[in-house]
């Protein structure tokens, strides 16, 4: 059985493309057009393996409404996610609707305290990267949502099974829906 190898680039984020062969050979092969082209590659032996591997990556693209502060950018890079800001790309007076298309489009999961976006009915999660709704109050400030925010991303696995889900992250807990079951890997 082949060794597994995982890489990660300089800024420590997860791999571009997760490759399932048990030949070495072919492993040998791909491997330096993949890497010429840039891409950060985690090599497994056979598909299961694979599949158990992909549940465990995280999303590496973020959207950020406008309604979260600035400062929420800093704490999604820090865990190795690309994040695009509304207020940076033209959507700081976007409608709701504007900002999950952005979102479905760029396949990213989206980050807001807008919970209009928990409504599942409007915001179906499956047609989605992800959702997370940060329930706070109206009162808290900016360092407490970051505190929050950045236990949410430090959470092991939360965001590894965001994919198709509505997190909504609360002070003292999370909840996922569809909930997460016990087979569920973490």
């Amino acid at each position: 059985m082949a060794q597994e190898q995982e890489t990660k680039n300089r800024e420590g984020r997860p791999p571009d493309i997760l490759v399932a062969d048990n030949d070495m050979v072919s492993r040998q092969r791909i491997e330096p057009f993949l890497k010429r082209a840039g891409y950060e590659v985690v090599y497994v032996d056979n598909g299961p393996r694979a599949l158990e591997k992909a549940s465990h990556l995280q999303p590496l693209a973020m959207l950020i409404d406008a309604n979260l502060p600035r400062a929420a950018i800093l704490a999604c890079q820090k865990f190795g996610h690309q994040v695009e800001f509304a207020r940076d790309i033209g959507l700081a007076a976007a409608s709701d609707e504007q900002i999950a298309a952005r979102a479905r489009e760029t396949g990213a999961a989206l980050l807001t305290r807008d919970l209009d976006f928990a409504d599942v009915r409007r915001y179906p999660p499956d047609q989605y990267q992800g959702i997370v709704v940060l329930r706070l109050p109206d009162t808290t400030v900016a360092q407490e949502i970051v505190r929050v925010l950045e236990r949410f991303l430090m959470e092991r696995g939360f965001l590894a099974r965001l994919a198709g889900r509505l997190a909504i992250v609360e002070v003292d807990r999370v909840r996922f829906r569809p909930p997460l079951t016990l087979g569920t890997p973490t």
